[in-house]
């Protein structure tokens, strides 16, 4: 479970990265 939810958190702050970059 705690891997998992890391992996959650590493693909959830993936995507707002990209949006943040695609903002700019």
């Amino acid at each position: 479970t705690i891997t998992t939810h890391s992996e959650e958190a590493i693909t959830d702050n993936d995507f707002t990265l990209a949006q943040a970059i695609e903002s700019l």
